[in-house]
């Protein structure tokens, strides 16, 4: 086993100090997983309030809020021709409004529905707390809010 003597082990603990206060001087490190700077301009505040938007283009024919809210009536009939487009009955139960919640279009209705309404709030907190506040901060505001409310127009619709 080597032994050292106490200056040996003096340069070794200096050497050490130095070489660790060294990896320390760089307090502000870059961060590259955050992005700091967006939501300052308006096309930026633009950009991030289009989700809001972005859920809307999936109230569609083949949307299940949709679909409950339009062959439930007799605005849409699905023709059922032999067995062959029956699907098990599915369009049957909507016609005759004998659905159960186990019903495969309620889960995604209320799915749709749920999460639009989740979207608009993130994005009304996030809008309400910037610093500075965005020209034409009421009219984003307003907008929100009313697609918040056509959300939940269609739940009180459907629920």
């Amino acid at each position: 086993m080597k032994t050292y003597k106490p200056f040996q082990a003096l340069l070794l603990a200096v050497a050490m100090m130095l070489w660790g206060n060294q990896a320390c001087l760089k307090l502000d490190p870059e961060v590259y997983d955050k992005v700091s700077v967006f939501w300052q301009t308006d096309d930026q505040i633009a950009a991030g309030v289009a989700p809001a938007y972005s859920g809307l283009r999936d109230y569609a024919p083949a949307n299940a809020a949709y679909v409950l809210n339009e062959t439930s009536t007799d605005e849409v009939i699905v023709p059922v021709r032999g067995g062959h487009w029956a699907d098990n009955g599915v369009w049957e139960k909507m016609w005759k409004h004998s659905w159960k919640s186990d019903h495969s279009y309620m889960a995604e209705a209320w799915q749709f529905i749920n999460s639009g309404i989740a979207r608009v709030n993130l994005i009304l907190e996030t809008v309400n707390t910037l610093n500075p506040k965005p020209t034409g901060l009421n009219a984003i505001l307003s907008e929100l809010k009313t697609v918040r409310a056509f959300y939940y127009y269609i739940a009180l619709d459907l629920f």
